[in-house]
């Protein structure tokens, strides 16, 4: 099939590539490094997004390579309602998990988009999302560690958007 995005990192001097959505397999992201080719399936049961049936990843917006693992930022669609989900890949044993950094349903008034990881140095990164909440547009952020496990509180900056900026960190 023809993948609608494909996002490279590089693990050292090995390309890495993060596959959205290939044709025959919508809804599908995939991380190919070296011969293998694994699909990254979203975990329903974490989080607070468990009650979600029939999960579609879409918008894999980008993708991280830590010394431990592979981090692709996405958005999460069930019932038109977007989330965003943080899908990983373990370097040594081809683990695959993930988990929401969002919980919006069809109750509330929150958008959530556009997800980017920045890599901040030291197997730590940043990730940034807009939300719209009550017609207003927010960043907000949190840090994440070689896992991409969440270090700490996300953190929101009102009436702000990403627009077309590429975030960037300095050390």
């Amino acid at each position: 099939g023809t993948p609608r995005r494909v996002l490279l990192g590089f693990d050292g001097d090995e390309p890495i590539f993060a596959i959205d959505s290939f044709d025959d397999f919508p809804g599908g992201i995939f991380i190919s490094a070296g011969n293998s080719l694994t699909h990254l399936q979203p975990d329903t049961s974490l989080g607070d997004n468990e009650d979600h049936e029939d999960p579609i990843l879409s918008d894999a917006t980008n993708m991280a390579v830590s010394s431990s693992h592979y981090l692709v930022a996405t958005t999460f669609e069930n019932y038109g309602v977007n989330n965003i989900y943080l899908a990983t890949q373990e370097k040594s044993s081809g683990n695959t998990s993930g988990h929401f950094l969002t919980n919006a349903t069809a109750f509330n008034s929150e958008i959530n988009g556009n997800p980017w990881i920045v890599d901040l140095g030291t197997d730590q990164f940043a990730l940034f999302w807009e939300r719209i909440e009550l017609g207003m547009v927010n960043v907000c952020s949190v840090l994440l560690d070689d896992a991409g496990k969440p270090i700490g509180q996300i953190q929101t900056w009102r009436d702000c958007s990403l627009s077309t900026m590429v975030p960037i960190g300095i050390n």
